[in-house]
């Protein structure tokens, strides 16, 4: 039996989405273009947190998460 989506994310608690100047504003302080996949992504669904599946647990950090610890790390 296949699983949808919405099946298999029941338990997962997605993070608020972004707009199109936040990512933006990582894609200039990382000196890097997102894929357009991924930019996407962020713009639906800001990181997260639950099961994906009955026994695969995630944690996606937020895009702002991202920025302040690569500040921290002194990474980009």
């Amino acid at each position: 039996m296949t699983q949808s989506i919405a099946d298999l994310l029941i338990t997962f608690r997605p993070g608020k989405p972004v707009n199109a100047s936040l990512i933006r504003q990582i894609e200039t302080e990382a000196h890097l273009s997102l894929p357009e996949d991924y930019a996407n992504f962020l713009e639906t669904v800001n990181g997260g947190e639950g099961f994906i599946g009955p026994n695969s647990y995630v944690i996606l950090w937020s895009a702002e998460e991202l920025l302040r610890l690569n500040r921290a790390y002194q990474v980009d």
